[in-house]
């Protein structure tokens, strides 16, 4: 029982990766942004069961996002055409993202550094039925969380400047202190080590 017991404690350390989620990267933080945007639409009060044309309009460096957009939409429901002239047209246009890391703080006196991410995302919702605009709603979205600031070049997508934000560099005063309070700790226990021993 007790063998069993070693064997499945060392199965749960080695497979630590796998019960504890991975961070999430900030462009799969800006997709989870898309669908809570267009969750909120639902009370815009769009009629969900007729035919509706989407127009989408954003700056180039966002266009390839359109596709999660209308996937976003398709998946809540909506009837989407790109092409055909419906009834009611719903216009979607990304206005802004960025993201940002707070000042870097230590987890305990020897621990790891982290970082509080912040994404938002901006977009321009309109609606208009036979060409009279019906409404027109600018949504902003926004994302918190802590992270490792080790896992900060992992999340981020080089290629992808809205993924990236400035993160100011540990404190060197604390980088100082730590090898010095090792050294100290090791020579006050090495003291009373030979102490104890000479009495």
């Amino acid at each position: 029982m007790h063998l069993n017991f070693k064997k499945t404690l060392l199965l749960i350390i080695l497979n630590t990766g796998l019960i504890f989620p991975q961070t999430k990267t900030n462009l799969e933080i800006v997709y989870s942004l898309i669908e809570k945007s267009v969750t909120e639409t639902s009370s815009l009060e769009i009629e969900k069961s007729q035919p509706l044309k989407i127009n989408l309009s954003s700056p180039a460096s966002f266009e390839f996002l359109h596709i999660k957009v209308i996937d976003a939409f398709s998946n809540s429901g909506y009837k989407l055409h790109v092409d055909s002239v419906q009834k009611g047209t719903i216009g979607y246009s990304i206005t802004g993202i960025n993201t940002a890391y707070g000042e870097p703080f230590q987890d305990g006196l020897f621990g790891e550094y982290f970082t509080q991410r912040t994404i938002v995302y901006r977009t321009l919702i309109n609606y208009t039925e036979n060409g009279h605009v019906l409404f027109s709603k600018e949504m902003v979205n926004e994302s918190t969380d802590t992270i490792p600031v080790s896992q900060v070049s992992t999340v981020e997508n080089p290629s992808l400047f809205f993924t990236k934000g400035n993160i100011l560099e540990p404190p060197v005063l604390s980088n100082l202190l730590e090898p010095i309070l090792v050294v100290g700790t090791l020579i006050v226990t090495v003291i009373l080590l030979f102490t104890v021993r000479g009495k």
